[in-house]
């Protein structure tokens, strides 16, 4: 049976025969001396044989000449007995051994302390910098890259989940946007252009619902998905909600959109500063997603709306925001060149044949507008003043949505890792809340007075934070919901769309802000309830008397009635018929 042996020179490790117990070896490495010891042996027949151990002597030390007893210490050579080839590290006390070809370490891999002075090695002097923030950027830009590519392999069906889905709803929402731009009549243009409206959005709010299920899953420190599914009502749901984020959350660039288009409209300016002005935003916007995500992820996603707060972690790790911008500009390349390289082939004959479409519809509806003044019931139309509409300009489109779908599809996996990692990394810095508040629960009371007692708290429900989000919202949806408007109606013209919806947003808030104010009446009293209806004067009394109760509601109503205003006079400004509420 073989024997291991360690070499006394090199400490290299070998096996010695079992005949070579209590002899010695010449080491292959160093050709140094290797002791083999005489234990058992198992030749002939199962015997053992043990050699006598000899009765040991004790030798007396020798004095050196000089006198005392421990001055024998002085002819020995302990540089002999020192390991060259070991560290010990002075704080952890871990055993480094040297590699050969390899410089030795100047740090302990285990503490980072430094292995010369037994002090903080360079790299816990980072660790410690950067211990408020997270962790070291350095360990992210190494990291992101190789993480996201192996989370991309172990998750290539939820990629060619996401594809397929891009594919099936970008088909669905092109076609019906044709259709939309192709028929003249309203009714035909809103039955179209539903389908169209859904499948647009479902493509940006799979990339919401993407982001927060990888962010949750790198937090909890795992890289593939058990089982993960695209809800399409989900999805068509959070793309509104990406659109009102980037408009709370970016305040100030929506501050400067409105700038620019007030300008364009009153003023004539180009509308090359309102794209720039949004173009600045979707940039803005796009440098907040890790941030803003990573709260929308949390139990606690409050903070995610704030604009402070996203800005402020952003600042504080523009490094590492800057790189995972250009990893997902990097995923999303291939795509990029796909979608430009269609545009350049075939854009201007798309563009021809959507104009060829459109003055069809005017002459249709310029036709039906004629039977109808002339009572007819048929809509005759001249065929010679039509215009050739070249369907094949869609083809090129058409074949290039197949590669453009999974191009999409797997960058947005890519991408949405290291998102996710920059999030769990610099969790202190944004500010990330991983646990909600602990509820308190208390027993029911079971007496009347017992409830009378209890103080209810004032202005439940309703903080500053919600009143300007619904003040926002209003805005936000009003000028989209103008906007469609204005697309799918006859002869509205989008400024005017924009401004009727508008008008509609503030109205409808002020609607639920006045109900708001009508059930706190009520609450307080059926006098004053009844009071706030039939007696103009008692509803402003109220909210005085009880301002604390009412403020919130209060100036939620002032404010949708400047947003009304506002989107009334923009109406009427760029030609736009009043609303019908005002119509005589």
């Amino acid at each position: 049976m073989p024997v291991p042996v360690v070499c006394p020179e090199c400490a290299k490790k070998l096996k010695a025969p079992d005949k070579a117990r209590g002899k010695a070896l010449k080491c292959p490495s160093c050709g140094g001396r290797v002791p083999v010891p005489a234990g058992d042996s198992a030749a002939g027949a199962g015997q053992t044989s043990k050699p006598r151990r000899k009765k040991s002597q004790r030798r007396e030390p020798v004095a050196a000449a000089g006198g005392g007893t421990g001055e024998f210490l002085v002819g020995l050579d302990l540089s002999r007995a020192e390991d060259h080839e070991t560290e010990v590290c002075p704080r952890c006390g871990t055993m480094i051994e040297e590699e050969e070809g390899v410089a030795p370490p100047q740090e302990c891999p285990k503490c980072g302390a430094d292995l010369l002075t037994g002090g903080k090695g360079a790299t816990a002097r980072r660790k410690d910098r950067f211990k408020d923030r997270g962790e070291d950027p350095k360990v992210y830009y190494s990291k992101a890259p190789g993480d996201a590519l192996t989370f991309l392999k172990k998750n290539v069906d939820v990629g060619v989940r996401l594809s397929l889905l891009t594919l099936f709803a970008s088909a669905i929402a092109c076609v019906c946007w044709i259709l939309v731009i192709y028929c003249a009549n309203t009714p035909p243009k809103m039955f179209w252009g539903l389908p169209a409206v859904v499948g647009t959005l479902f493509i940006p709010g799979c990339l919401w619902v993407l982001q927060e299920a990888v962010t949750g899953l790198t937090f909890d420190g795992k890289q593939k998905f058990k089982r993960f599914r695209f809800d399409a009502l989900d999805c068509v749901s959070k793309a509104p909600r990406m659109v009102v984020w980037a408009a709370v959350a970016v305040w100030p660039m929506t501050v400067l959109d409105l700038i620019a288009f007030a300008a364009w409209l009153a003023m004539g300016l180009s509308p090359a500063i309102l794209a720039a002005s949004l173009a600045l935003h979707a940039v803005v916007a796009f440098l907040f997603w890790p941030a803003g995500l990573g709260h929308m992820a949390m139990p606690v996603s409050g903070p995610g709306w704030n604009f402070l707060k996203v800005a402020s972690g952003t600042a504080k790790n523009l490094g590492p925001v800057l790189f995972w911008a250009a990893l997902t500009f990097a995923a999303f390349l291939p795509f990029l060149a796909v979608a430009g390289g269609t545009a350049a082939l075939s854009g201007n004959r798309v563009s021809g044949a959507v104009n060829a479409m459109q003055a069809n519809a005017a002459v249709y509806r310029a036709a039906a507008a004629e039977a109808a003044e002339a009572k007819k019931d048929e809509v005759r139309v001249d065929e010679g003043s039509l215009a050739t509409i070249d369907w094949t300009a869609f083809m090129i489109p058409g074949v290039a949505l197949i590669p453009l779908a999974f191009l999409f599809g797997f960058a947005a996996v890519y991408a949405s890792r290291p998102a996710g990692l920059l999030a769990k990394m610099f969790r202190p810095s944004l500010g990330l809340i991983t646990l909600a508040k602990e509820k308190k629960y208390v027993p029911k009371t079971k007496r009347r007075s017992e409830l009378d007692d209890l103080d209810e708290p004032e202005g439940e429900g309703m903080t500053w934070g919600g009143v300007g989000l619904a003040l926002v919202l209003a805005l936000v949806v009003g000028a989209v919901g103008g906007f469609a408007y204005s697309m799918l109606g006859e002869n509205v013209g989008i400024a005017s769309g924009i401004g009727k919806g508008i008008f509609w947003g503030g109205w409808l808030l002020g609607l639920i802000a006045g109900l708001i104010l009508l059930s706190a009446a009520f609450k307080e009293s059926i006098v004053w309830g009844l009071a706030y209806i039939f007696v103009p004067v008692a509803g402003l009394i109220f909210i005085v008397m009880h301002w604390e109760q009412t403020k919130h509601a209060f100036v939620m109503n002032v404010g949708s009635v400047v947003i009304a205003i506002g989107g009334l006079v923009l109406a009427i400004a760029t030609g736009g018929d009043m609303p019908f509420i005002f119509a005589e």
